[in-house]
């Protein structure tokens, strides 16, 4: 059975405070009992919400971080000055209750965005969320939820006794430039500010920044990196900086694929893979604008395996070279050297119908070893009407 255990030195709690109407979860904490360094990245969108521009400000001032609370429901987003009056209130409240710096605190918001955050709920929720306290992130991990059908939340062992652990949601409105909805990754590994962002700048650019669900961005996408140093193991000396990293980047790509796969109204999860490019970062950028495009999501949805789309939509974000052309879904090649292939379209297709999670290969140049991927979810008739009727 799942334990849900976080790293040493980490407590979270989650419960129902009166945001959400349906009375599930929807607020939730995480505590370090010891400061930890501190890691973001955070929304492009001009249009960003008050926990954005507050956690941006709190990490570029270089504090060390005891607490990150959450509440979902309500984004706070566009809420002018009566939403910073209640993240501030709620920062204050929470900083006396836990004997706290209140520049130690980030803060978190997902929901409906323009309607300032009732900060009654919440303030007055504080102390039992302070009770219930604990080493499980599952409670965390359920208040943290908006339309997401299940919790997101990966976890790995490094050295001999340290560990990470992510917690995601996000559903909709993915389509990062930075970062997807809401995540919180904590390890009890030692690590400055300064080398765990550089981490986390490696691992964003490889996992979320290149997963689509519908081409909108948030605006209030964050990812937060805490590491407490607990453990007693440090990067650079028991844990070598490259493993790090790598650890970093499985947890996210782990945590920003949970993410498409639940992707609103999707029944399935496709890879493009693009090689041949001039540079990765062209690979990345092409992957990620296929991955976007509604008519590959379309023709993903409905089992047809056009490959025209894909071409068509990887020529808008790079060049590609039709000589060295060539593209196939899963095993079948349709396109080799720039000339259609003779497939056996029904079975392709039927092989598409039967599978939750379709790869796409696409070579568009010599230099092979560009390698750029992406991920995204196919576009139904339900996340239509998911989106129609969001707030009514």
């Amino acid at each position: 059975m799942k334990k849900f255990s976080l790293p040493n030195g980490f407590l979270s709690a989650g419960l129902f405070c009166g945001i959400k109407q349906s009375k599930k979860k929807d607020l939730g904490i995480i505590y370090s009992e010891v400061p930890c360094s501190v890691a973001g990245v955070f929304t492009t969108n001009s249009v960003k919400a008050h926990c954005v521009i507050d956690n941006q400000s709190v990490i570029k001032s270089g504090n060390s971080i005891k607490a990150v609370i959450v509440n979902s429901g309500n984004a706070n987003a566009c809420t002018g000055e009566a939403g910073l009056d209640s993240l501030r209130e709620i920062k204050k409240s929470l900083a006396e209750l836990f004997s706290i710096d209140i520049n130690s605190i980030l803060t978190a918001s997902t929901g409906i965005i323009g309607i300032p955050l009732p900060k009654e709920p919440v303030i007055n929720s504080l102390t039992a969320l302070h009770n219930q306290l604990s080493n499980n992130y599952k409670d965390f991990a359920e208040a943290i939820l908006t339309t997401d059908l299940d919790i997101k939340f990966s976890e790995k062992q490094i050295g001999n006794k340290s560990k990470i652990i992510g917690v995601t949601k996000g559903s909709g409105m993915i389509n990062p430039q930075m970062a997807t909805t809401l995540t919180f990754i904590v390890t009890d590994l030692k690590i400055d500010s300064k080398e765990l962002q550089n981490s986390l700048d490696i691992a964003n650019a490889k996992s979320f920044n290149q997963i689509t669900v519908d081409g909108d961005t948030s605006t209030n996408d964050m990812i937060l990196v805490l590491a407490n140093g607990a453990s007693g193991e440090k990067v650079g000396k028991e844990i070598s900086h490259e493993d790090f990293h790598a650890a970093l980047t499985e947890i996210n790509v782990d945590l920003a694929k949970q993410v498409v796969i639940d992707g609103e109204g999707a029944t399935k999860i496709f890879e493009i893979q693009i090689k041949g490019s001039s540079t990765e970062e062209e690979a990345r950028i092409m992957a990620k604008g296929v991955a976007n495009s509604l008519l590959v999501k379309t023709a993903i949805f409905g089992n047809d395996p056009n490959w025209g789309r894909f071409l068509a939509a990887a020529g808008q974000y790079g060049q590609v070279d039709m000589e060295k052309a060539r593209l196939k879904i899963f095993d079948t090649v349709l396109l080799d050297a720039g000339k259609v292939c003779e497939y056996d379209k029904p079975a392709l297709s039927a092989q598409m119908k039967e599978s939750k999670e379709i790869k796409v290969e696409l070579i568009v140049g010599e230099k092979i070893q560009n390698l750029g991927l992406a991920w995204g979810c196919d576009l139904s008739y339900e996340y239509v009407r998911i989106n129609a009727e969001y707030t009514t």
